[in-house]
């Protein structure tokens, strides 16, 4: 019950430390941390059914909550503060963050592919996965800062 009191607590705290505006980014803070989460409570279950297949579409949710729950603090972080930017209208530097999380997740920092989340190099990983959420971040990172870019006022 303490540990659900100072999480409440904490919680609180976040909403009414940062402006009203930045309410969403605060929620999609916790995003990481939940899924890290739901995945130590997905792996207990995995474990006591031991031997057991998982069904496909339940096997692909648990790779999703493990790459998410990965790096979960840092993740929090730079989340937290992308899309502060975005409400703030500070296109170019979320963009900037989106290419900062591609490169982090490309070695694994956040969303590790591995099981137990280690860092590694993205060609030794044994799968596409890292190339895959690199891009995908770097893809969103440059739209955001091709459309922060300052536009020049047109001469009369």
């Amino acid at each position: 019950p303490i540990l659900v009191f100072v999480g409440l607590e904490i919680i609180t705290q976040a909403y009414h430390a940062c402006p009203k505006a930045h309410a969403p980014a605060v929620s999609a803070a916790f995003l990481p941390g939940v899924a890290s989460l739901v995945l130590i409570y997905f792996d207990q279950c995995a474990g006591a059914l031991a031997g057991i297949a998982l069904p496909p579409r339940l096997a692909a949710l648990h790779g999703t909550m493990r790459i998410l729950g990965h790096g979960f603090i840092l993740t929090a972080m730079l989340w937290g503060g992308i899309v502060a930017c975005l409400i703030d209208g500070r296109r170019r530097y979320a963009g900037v963050l989106l290419l900062v999380c591609g490169a982090l997740a490309l070695f694994g920092v956040i969303h590790s592919v591995m099981p137990h989340g280690d860092m590694y190099l993205p060609w030794a990983a044994g799968s596409g996965e890292p190339w895959a959420l690199a891009a995908g971040y770097a893809v969103l990172g440059l739209l955001a800062v091709i459309f922060g870019w300052p536009h020049r006022k047109e001469r009369s």
